[in-house]
């Protein structure tokens, strides 16, 4: 999506961790862009909550991350 010089999208990152497992992460970018192209910003931004839930194969830790989630999102739904 691109409004007057900013750039915003959304990607699923992949990416193998330490003990060999695979996991995937959602992602945004923004970019902002001077008068020349030249990039003046980038901000990338992820939900941490979702990269632990990711990486954990505990089921209590899975729980607990769960509720976690939904408590964070109380009121803005």
């Amino acid at each position: 999506m691109i409004e007057g010089n900013t750039f915003f999208e959304e990607f699923i990152v992949k990416a193998k961790v330490q003990e060999g497992k695979e996991i995937q992460v959602k992602q945004r970018e923004v970019l902002v862009y001077d008068e020349e192209y030249k990039v003046k910003s980038l901000r990338l931004y992820f939900d941490r909550l979702e990269l632990v839930a990711a990486h954990t194969s505990n089921p209590i830790e899975k729980m607990m991350i769960d509720r976690l989630s939904k408590a964070s999102l109380k009121g803005l739904l």
